[in-house]
């Protein structure tokens, strides 16, 4: 059986690190780029800027263990082994 799901968290991505696991893929949100990029829009709000009606922040897809290790440490949960 293989496991395909969205929204990666730590968690997700540890069991996907793990050898043999059947979880193969996932899509990661970056929490902390959609933190900086609200808290840039509410700045941008308050300098009386034109914001756009929609900001988009891109997933990250993770394709096996190796991309599992690499994610989770781009989005700063740390190292896995």
């Amino acid at each position: 059986m293989k496991v395909t799901a969205i929204d990666a968290g730590p968690e997700t991505l540890e069991i996907m690190a793990e050898p043999n696991s059947p979880f193969v893929a996932n899509v990661a949100q970056q929490p902390h780029l959609i933190g900086q990029t609200s808290a840039d829009n509410v700045a941008r709000y308050f300098a009386k800027e034109k914001l756009p009606l929609q900001t988009f922040i891109p997933v990250v897809p993770v394709k096996g263990p190796q991309e599992a290790k690499a994610v989770y440490k781009q989005l700063g949960y740390g190292e896995l082994q």
